[in-house]
Protein backbone atom coordinates (compact mmCIF):
# COMPACT_ATOMS: atom_id res chain seq x y z
CA UNK A 1 0.00 0.00 0.00
CA UNK A 2 1.69 3.15 -1.08
CA UNK A 3 1.33 6.14 1.23
CA UNK A 4 -0.92 8.22 -1.17
CA UNK A 5 -3.41 5.00 -1.22
CA UNK A 6 -2.85 5.54 2.50
CA UNK A 7 -3.97 8.59 2.49
CA UNK A 8 -6.83 8.70 0.41
CA UNK A 9 -8.11 5.84 2.66
CA UNK A 10 -7.48 8.24 5.61
CA UNK A 11 -9.26 10.74 4.16
CA UNK A 12 -12.07 8.47 3.30
CA UNK A 13 -12.84 7.31 6.80
CA UNK A 14 -12.64 10.84 8.10
CA UNK A 15 -15.39 12.10 5.68
CA UNK A 16 -17.29 8.95 6.74
CA UNK A 17 -17.02 9.56 10.74
CA UNK A 18 -18.32 13.00 10.50
CA UNK A 19 -21.32 13.11 13.36
CA UNK A 20 -25.03 12.51 11.97
CA UNK A 21 -28.01 15.04 13.07
CA UNK A 22 -30.53 13.22 15.27
CA UNK A 23 -33.69 12.13 13.93
CA UNK A 24 -37.29 13.20 15.70
CA UNK A 25 -38.45 10.95 17.62
CA UNK A 26 -42.29 10.62 18.00
CA UNK A 27 -44.68 9.08 20.62
CA UNK A 28 -48.23 8.51 21.09
CA UNK A 29 -50.05 6.24 23.90
CA UNK A 30 -53.56 5.39 23.84
CA UNK A 31 -56.33 6.35 26.36
CA UNK A 32 -56.53 3.95 29.53
CA UNK A 33 -60.37 4.11 30.67
CA UNK A 34 -61.33 5.13 33.84
CA UNK A 35 -60.12 1.82 36.38
CA UNK A 36 -61.65 1.48 39.71
CA UNK A 37 -58.84 -0.12 41.85
CA UNK A 38 -60.94 -2.34 44.45
CA UNK A 39 -61.12 -2.64 47.36
CA UNK A 40 -59.57 0.49 47.89
CA UNK A 41 -61.81 2.58 45.64
CA UNK A 42 -59.64 5.00 44.58
CA UNK A 43 -59.75 5.01 40.34
CA UNK A 44 -57.10 5.81 37.91
CA UNK A 45 -57.64 7.15 33.79
CA UNK A 46 -55.26 8.26 31.49
CA UNK A 47 -55.84 10.45 28.62
CA UNK A 48 -54.43 9.28 24.60
CA UNK A 49 -50.85 11.55 24.17
CA UNK A 50 -48.87 12.36 21.84
CA UNK A 51 -45.15 14.70 21.90
CA UNK A 52 -42.34 14.63 19.82
CA UNK A 53 -38.46 14.88 20.80
CA UNK A 54 -35.80 15.91 18.81
CA UNK A 55 -33.66 13.35 19.65
CA UNK A 56 -33.20 10.82 22.99
CA UNK A 57 -34.33 12.51 26.17
CA UNK A 58 -37.00 12.94 28.90
CA UNK A 59 -40.96 13.62 28.12
CA UNK A 60 -44.18 13.71 29.35
CA UNK A 61 -46.14 12.10 27.13
CA UNK A 62 -49.48 11.20 28.98
CA UNK A 63 -51.76 13.07 31.31
CA UNK A 64 -54.97 11.72 33.29
CA UNK A 65 -56.64 11.78 36.79
CA UNK A 66 -56.37 9.71 39.23
CA UNK A 67 -59.31 10.28 41.93
CA UNK A 68 -60.14 9.17 45.97
CA UNK A 69 -62.47 7.45 46.61
CA UNK A 70 -63.86 5.98 50.17
CA UNK A 71 -63.14 2.37 50.64
CA UNK A 72 -63.91 2.59 54.08
CA UNK A 73 -61.37 0.10 54.90
CA UNK A 74 -57.92 1.53 56.36
CA UNK A 75 -54.37 0.08 55.88
CA UNK A 76 -54.20 -1.94 53.24
CA UNK A 77 -51.74 -2.43 49.91
CA UNK A 78 -53.70 -2.89 46.65
CA UNK A 79 -51.55 -3.58 43.26
CA UNK A 80 -52.86 -3.46 39.89
CA UNK A 81 -51.88 -3.35 36.08
CA UNK A 82 -52.34 -0.73 33.82
CA UNK A 83 -52.06 -1.90 29.68
CA UNK A 84 -51.08 1.45 27.54
CA UNK A 85 -50.05 1.17 23.93
CA UNK A 86 -47.54 3.34 22.90
CA UNK A 87 -45.93 3.48 19.58
CA UNK A 88 -42.78 5.26 18.60
CA UNK A 89 -41.73 6.01 15.45
CA UNK A 90 -44.40 3.70 14.19
CA UNK A 91 -43.50 0.90 16.05
CA UNK A 92 -46.45 -0.17 18.86
CA UNK A 93 -46.06 -2.40 22.37
CA UNK A 94 -48.25 -2.62 25.00
CA UNK A 95 -46.50 -0.70 28.21
CA UNK A 96 -47.59 -2.97 31.08
CA UNK A 97 -47.60 0.12 33.97
CA UNK A 98 -47.37 -1.73 37.89
CA UNK A 99 -49.10 0.33 40.10
CA UNK A 100 -49.80 0.04 43.86
CA UNK A 101 -52.29 1.76 46.17
CA UNK A 102 -51.13 1.87 49.87
CA UNK A 103 -54.83 3.06 51.68
CA UNK A 104 -53.97 4.53 54.88
CA UNK A 105 -56.21 6.47 57.52
CA UNK A 106 -54.85 9.71 56.38
CA UNK A 107 -53.81 9.52 52.65
CA UNK A 108 -53.45 7.27 49.71
CA UNK A 109 -49.97 7.28 48.35
CA UNK A 110 -50.61 5.18 44.58
CA UNK A 111 -46.92 4.87 42.71
CA UNK A 112 -47.02 3.82 39.06
CA UNK A 113 -43.65 2.15 37.38
CA UNK A 114 -42.94 -0.15 34.23
CA UNK A 115 -40.48 -1.93 32.26
CA UNK A 116 -38.58 -1.10 29.83
CA UNK A 117 -39.49 -1.40 25.95
CA UNK A 118 -37.24 -1.77 22.60
CA UNK A 119 -38.02 -0.42 19.63
CA UNK A 120 -35.07 -0.94 17.28
CA UNK A 121 -32.45 1.03 18.35
CA UNK A 122 -34.61 3.36 21.01
CA UNK A 123 -35.18 2.12 24.46
CA UNK A 124 -38.10 3.58 26.34
CA UNK A 125 -38.17 3.92 30.06
CA UNK A 126 -41.14 5.27 32.12
CA UNK A 127 -39.89 7.73 34.53
CA UNK A 128 -41.44 6.11 38.00
CA UNK A 129 -44.13 8.16 39.58
CA UNK A 130 -46.05 8.78 42.83
CA UNK A 131 -49.38 10.51 43.72
CA UNK A 132 -50.72 11.24 47.50
CA UNK A 133 -54.49 11.56 47.56
CA UNK A 134 -55.35 13.56 50.73
CA UNK A 135 -58.74 13.80 50.50
CA UNK A 136 -62.29 11.43 49.49
CA UNK A 137 -62.89 12.95 46.19
CA UNK A 138 -59.90 14.67 45.15
CA UNK A 139 -59.11 14.72 41.66
CA UNK A 140 -55.37 14.22 41.22
CA UNK A 141 -53.42 14.91 38.09
CA UNK A 142 -51.47 12.52 36.71
CA UNK A 143 -48.21 13.28 34.02
CA UNK A 144 -46.66 10.39 33.19
CA UNK A 145 -42.96 10.86 31.55
CA UNK A 146 -40.48 8.45 30.11
CA UNK A 147 -37.08 8.73 29.01
CA UNK A 148 -35.72 7.48 25.56
CA UNK A 149 -32.50 6.36 25.02
CA UNK A 150 -30.48 4.70 22.20
CA UNK A 151 -28.79 1.58 21.96
CA UNK A 152 -24.93 2.06 22.56
CA UNK A 153 -23.03 2.15 19.61
CA UNK A 154 -19.09 3.00 19.08
CA UNK A 155 -18.73 6.82 17.47
CA UNK A 156 -17.38 7.24 14.28
CA UNK A 157 -14.52 8.46 15.32
CA UNK A 158 -13.70 5.21 17.25
CA UNK A 159 -14.40 3.55 14.18
CA UNK A 160 -11.87 5.83 11.72
CA UNK A 161 -9.30 4.98 14.79
CA UNK A 162 -9.80 1.30 14.31
CA UNK A 163 -9.93 1.20 10.41
CA UNK A 164 -6.68 3.05 11.02
CA UNK A 165 -4.95 0.40 13.14
CA UNK A 166 -5.96 -1.97 11.07
CA UNK A 167 -4.46 -0.64 7.74
CA UNK A 168 -1.36 0.25 9.53
CA UNK A 169 -0.93 -3.08 10.77
CA UNK A 170 -1.63 -4.49 7.70
CA UNK A 171 0.95 -2.22 5.86
CA UNK A 172 3.33 -3.25 7.98
CA UNK A 173 2.84 -6.77 7.67
CA UNK A 174 3.31 -5.99 3.75
CA UNK A 175 6.46 -4.66 4.17
CA UNK A 176 8.23 -7.12 6.62
CA UNK A 177 7.05 -10.40 3.99
CA UNK A 178 8.48 -8.32 1.41
CA UNK A 179 11.75 -7.90 3.64
CA UNK A 180 11.89 -11.41 4.30
CA UNK A 181 11.21 -12.91 0.59
CA UNK A 182 13.80 -10.28 -0.84
CA UNK A 183 11.45 -8.56 -2.73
Amino acid sequence: MTRKSLGTTLGILLCLASPALADSITITSSSVASTTLNPSSDSISLDAGSAILSGPGSVIFQTGNIYGGDSEIPDQLVSFFLYDTVTINGVSQVLTILGQDNVTTTADLITLSANPLQFGDLLFTLDSSSYTIDAIGQNIPVNLSGTVTTAPTPEPGTLSLLATGVIGSASFVLRRRKQLLGL
